[in-house]
């Protein structure tokens, strides 16, 4: 298995903006030997990167990544009846447990005792799988190991907002896992033994496809509970023709999941983590 800083690393490296800095400096250097193909490459390094930060590019990216969940459990539901009456109908078929995946944490500020909180996308995945274990009466496991930036383990740091903010009750806590595939394969080593393999999958929609892959891969049978859907409705606007911070973020963010699906469907499972027990 690869280090989680190597395949850090190498993520960096091969998205945007970096991947294209990187063909815009080649392409310069090219022109030395080959003006015309240098040219080109440059050229073509500058345009995705404009149109990578562009909403009408960025948009479609991330709808794509979001499609097979965007008319799941329709907002402001997010877990319809016509699901829970199913479940009730066929117990058998019916999540066992919420696995709820960590989305990261952030520095606490140079006064803080604490070296890391939980971020942002960290707090509305709690905040949906506080509701779904409301609204079902399943247990919860939080899955999320220490980041390469150190401080406490995600899963630790969410398990007390689950329980003191949001009243929530945390069964099982994952501590060990540091990306999507250990997330899977640490959880499958605590639920499973347990007689549990039928669960909800909290994380965020973009992140929904890899998670689902990973974690059916791993044993289990997968409903996934999507939270925050970032796709837009669609709508053609002339802003979105105006090149916006968040539009990069939004494309990387994409590129990055289809750059996970593929390394997890070419790389073996003893690779990825799948075979950690």
């Amino acid at each position: 298995m690869l280090p989680l800083g190597f395949k850090s690393l190498l993520s960096a490296w091969l998205l945007p903006p970096v991947s294209l800095f990187l063909m815009i400096a080649a392409g310069l250097l090219l022109r030395r030997r080959r003006p015309r193909l240098g040219t080109g490459v440059a050229a073509l390094g500058l345009i995705a990167g404009i149109a990578l930060s562009l909403p009408l590019v960025a948009e479609p990216l991330m709808a794509w990544m979001e499609a097979p969940y965007a008319n799941l459990d329709p907002p402001p539901v997010r877990l319809p009846q016509a699901r829970q009456s199913a479940w009730r109908e066929q117990p058998g078929n019916a999540p066992q447990a919420i696995v709820l995946l960590s989305g990261g944490t952030v520095a606490d500020g140079t006064a803080s005792v604490r070296p890391n909180r939980i971020g942002g996308p960290s707090l509305e995945r709690a905040l949906h799988a506080q509701r779904l274990a409301r609204l079902t009466g399943l247990p919860i496991l939080v899955s999320g190991g220490v980041t390469l930036e150190g401080g406490e383990p995600e899963a630790s740091l969410l398990r007390t907002v689950l329980e003191v903010d949001l009243s929530a009750p945390v069964k099982w806590v994952e501590t060990r896992s540091r990306d999507t595939a250990e997330n899977a394969a640490y959880t499958a080593a605590i639920l499973q033994p347990l007689g549990i393999r039928r669960v909800l999958l909290v994380t965020h929609a973009f992140h929904m496809r890899r998670a689902q892959a990973t974690f059916e891969r791993a044993g289990f049978t997968v409903t996934p509970a999507p939270n925050s859907f970032l796709a837009g409705p669609g709508r053609f606007t002339w802003l979105k023709l105006v090149p916006t911070a968040e539009a990069i973020a939004s494309s990387r963010t994409a590129l990055r999941e289809l750059m996970g699906l593929a390394w997890y469907r070419l790389v073996p499972s003893s690779q990825t983590g799948w075979s950690v027990q």
